[in-house]
């Protein structure tokens, strides 16, 4: 069989931590070899980044061993990686390696990964308008002098609304029209 580049570990890895290189290695080979080249070097990728971050865990002593895996160590793992779609990556990556640890190699009693949830992505919070905003949205509210425009800055004072397009939908209003809406689909 032939041997991409994808399905190579960085030498770095290897000499860092030979015994999870071999792992990741043997796992491709045996697993990964039928999947999209893409797909190979994500998993592997994803697999380098937590046999490293579980070699530094306490009582590991740098070093990599599958019976160190547990849903403990998952969540850990998890918790700060940066979006829920790559949290999802992760735990489809390690999943497969732990049921072929499990599996294949009787290293694991079960599979930690089964269970662990990843929450849906929270909406992102309102955030501020910048200086240069806040100074559009004032302008524009003086010029058309409305009393819904001034009601806004009375009561919302800008930080509070989710942004400009809605303030801007809502500076634009006319006195004359008490029911305009004020969603983002008029701006």
């Amino acid at each position: 069989m032939e041997t991409t580049s994808a399905n190579m570990l960085p030498s770095a890895c290897e000499a860092a931590n030979p015994e999870a290189g071999a792992w990741i290695a043997a796992y491709t080979q045996d697993v990964l070899a039928a999947k999209d080249g893409a797909t190979i070097e994500a998993y592997t990728r994803m697999l380098k980044r937590f046999t490293e971050w579980l070699s530094t865990r306490p009582g590991n002593h740098d070093q990599f061993h599958p019976q160190a895996i547990t849903r403990t160590a998952l969540e850990f793992f998890f918790d700060p990686l940066p979006s829920s779609s790559y949290k999802k990556q992760a735990r489809a990556a390690l999943s497969g390696f732990c049921r072929w640890l499990q599996e294949d190699h009787q290293l694991l009693l079960r599979n930690p990964v089964w269970g662990v949830s990843i929450p849906a992505q929270a909406l992102l919070a309102p955030r501020e308008l910048s200086e240069d905003q806040r100074y559009v949205i004032r302008d524009l509210v003086e010029r058309e002098a409305n009393l819904r425009g001034k009601a806004v800055f009375a009561l919302g004072r800008l930080r509070r609304l989710p942004g400009e397009r809605r303030l801007l939908a809502v500076a634009r209003c006319s006195p004359c029209e008490p029911q305009g809406r004020m969603d983002d689909g008029g701006a």
